[in-house]
């Protein structure tokens, strides 16, 4: 009985340091994962929750660390549409990003639950203004779930 629980707790120790090793060499390798083949699927999501126009143009790529990052190349979210008459803004875009980087929680990605910790936006286009009733066009009337 005691060789078992040895060998049980040598085979958890071993375990453990295998991902401790491999958690390491991902992190010194700096490896990307490309996701640019999901761009459309992602865009109907959002566009669907937002009610807005939403594109990715640029690459997609994931860097998997113990925090991983998703790095997004030119990303635009357009005003918001009101009916027929979509010249009520000055510009097409609300908002366009050159790269966005967003660092997610892994042990909530893992439960199915995205928990952005940190974001980092670079190259930033907002155009930010009122309709002509009055209506800004930084308000999103999004779903509560």
């Amino acid at each position: 009985m005691k060789k078992i629980i040895i060998f049980s707790l040598k085979g958890i120790v071993a375990f453990f340091l295998l991902l401790i090793i491999a958690s390491i060499v991902i992190l010194s390798l700096n490896i990307r994962v490309e996701l640019s083949f999901l761009n459309k699927p992602v865009e109907l999501a959002i566009e669907k929750i937002l009610d807005r126009d939403f594109s990715m143009q640029g690459e997609v790529v994931l860097i998997p660390t113990l925090w991983p990052t998703l790095e997004i190349h030119d990303v635009t979210i357009a005003n918001p549409e009101a009916g027929s008459n979509k010249s009520q803004w000055s510009k097409n875009e609300f908002a366009h990003f050159g790269q966005l980087r967003l660092q997610l929680g892994l042990a909530p990605l893992l439960a199915g639950e995205i928990h952005i910790a940190d974001v980092l936006a670079e190259k930033i286009t907002l155009n930010l203004e009122n309709d002509a009733n009055g209506e800004p066009n930084w308000i999103f009337d999004l779903p509560d779930k």
